[in-house]
């Protein structure tokens, strides 16, 4: 029987059981410009820092959903926008997991992860132009299973077990239920997003546009490479 895993989304699916995906890639327009700071993880005790982490991001969260006038997304343009607590989000994620890590990666800046969602972005932008659908039942279903999973899951190892605890502390500076954050739109957004990703990647696979599954990563590259200067950056 094929093993599940519980799927973290984060703007890109992050996977216990099997290991945390990355897109590295740059863009120097916005390499000075990208300084969404973090909260400070510094806490020797994983637990203790995970969730002091948590505090101080939904503290930061809450002062730019107060902002106002509200400034414009970081990024948009070709059907995508990124919020800026959006990218604030996903740039605490990724330090928060990779200190988790038994041999932790080294980071990139904040213009190479900004171009990590943005990329995400434009190839699941993409799939929707090419007529690609997820159906709701799908979705559904799907998140049913990562809900009763997260329920239930006990890995057998300690860099699984935190990850597991990281998306619970996602769900708890929600301030919403475990049904009322497994059934919201944003949820529903990201894991369609996912689907939508992975359909695409079969697709093109499928067709000959790229020859096999490891092509697709420069794929993405070519569509970005194409795409970004008509997209909007804004920065300041």
């Amino acid at each position: 029987m094929k093993k599940k895993h519980l799927v973290m989304i984060w703007s890109m699916p992050f996977v216990l059981g099997a290991g945390l995906l990355w897109l590295l890639t740059s863009q120097q327009q916005v390499k000075e410009a990208v300084v969404i700071e973090i909260p400070k993880l510094i806490e020797a005790d994983p637990h203790l820092r995970i969730r002091n982490g948590f505090d101080q991001l939904k503290v930061r969260l809450d002062e730019l959903e107060r902002q106002s006038p509200k400034p414009p997304p970081l990024v948009q343009g070709k059907g995508i926008e990124i919020e800026r607590k959006e990218f604030l989000f996903y740039k605490f994620n990724v330090h928060l997991t990779n200190s988790l890590r038994e041999e932790p990666l080294d980071i990139p800046d904040g213009a190479e992860l900004l171009d990590q969602m943005v990329k995400k972005r434009l190839y699941v932008q993409q799939a929707i132009e090419r007529g690609i659908t997820v159906p709701d039942t799908e979705v559904d279903d799907f998140i049913s299973v990562q809900q009763d999973m997260l329920g239930s899951y006990e890995p057998d190892n300690k860099e699984d077990q935190l990850l597991a605890e990281v998306l619970r502390n996602r769900i708890r500076i929600t301030g919403l239920s475990d049904e009322e954050f497994w059934q919201s739109d944003a949820i529903r957004q990201e894991y369609r997003a996912v689907f939508l990703a992975g359909k695409h990647s079969d697709a093109i696979v499928s067709d000959g546009t790229v020859q096999d599954r490891s092509g697709i990563d420069a794929y993405i590259d070519d569509l970005f490479k194409k795409l970004q200067r008509k997209l909007t950056y804004n920065i300041s």
